[in-house]
């Protein structure tokens, strides 16, 4: 099993009970904009394999990762002591959740299932100037539980060919911030036969987003996703 060592650089809470972790990029780290890796957590003799999702593009000089704290959870532990100069064992990337053709691309996402989809769009947009049609569709509970907005932001300022839409399953107020319902209720105003789909959150959703397209005759060849 081939591993790599990353060093550790900070880390915020963005969100209620929700990381961002960044590690510097070591030089012979490759992977691709979607891929994942796996923590390497030793305890009591035995090594423990936690998957996250990489949510910076490989261009990037750091490595992002975003991750649910659980309570007792063994990565949740292990992400909360780190101090800056610490370092964690790797292995990976892993995965063929990516992007590889210049067309019209529809994001889907709930909760930590954006992180990926961060990466590719900061790829797609950022990295490779894709032109096609870009929209991500992100789904939350609530208000507390929204993320990366003001970096959503910013990115469709710059890229006038990126639209999003933040939807909230559980909203605490009406003042028309985010859209109501969950992302289910809103596919259906984002179907495109020339466009290509990756879904990543709950088996719920993606096995019932993935249904709703292929009913819209999307070609199952253009739906990619990977479950949280």
């Amino acid at each position: 099993m081939n591993t790599t060592t990353i060093s550790f650089i900070k880390k915020e809470e963005i969100a209620s009970n929700i990381l961002s972790l960044l590690f510097k990029k070591p030089d012979n780290f490759v992977f691709d904009a979607g891929q994942f890796i796996q923590f390497l957590i030793n305890e009591q003799n035995t090594t423990h394999k936690r998957a996250y999702s990489i949510a910076s593009a490989p261009q990037d000089t750091h490595i992002e990762y975003i991750a649910k704290l659980w309570p007792g959870g063994k990565a949740s532990s292990l992400f909360q002591s780190l101090e800056p100069g610490d370092t964690c064992t790797i292995t990976g990337p892993f995965g063929h959740f990516t992007h590889t053709v210049d067309t019209p691309l529809i994001l889907v996402g709930t909760g930590t299932g954006l992180a990926p989809l961060l990466g590719v769009l900061a790829e797609y947009l950022t990295y490779t100037g894709g032109k096609k049609p870009v929209h991500l569709l992100v789904g939350f509970r609530e208000e507390q539980c929204v993320f990366k907005e003001e970096a959503l932001k910013q990115l469709a300022k710059k890229h006038k060919n990126f639209t999003y839409t933040i939807t909230l399953s559980q909203p605490k107020h009406t003042d028309n911030t985010y859209t109501a319902g969950r992302v289910t209720a809103h596919i259906s105003r984002y179907i495109d036969t020339n466009a290509r789909y990756m879904l990543c959150g709950s088996p719920p959703m993606v096995k019932e987003v993935r249904g709703m397209l292929l009913a819209h005759e999307i070609a199952p060849k253009n739906i990619v996703f990977e479950i949280y």
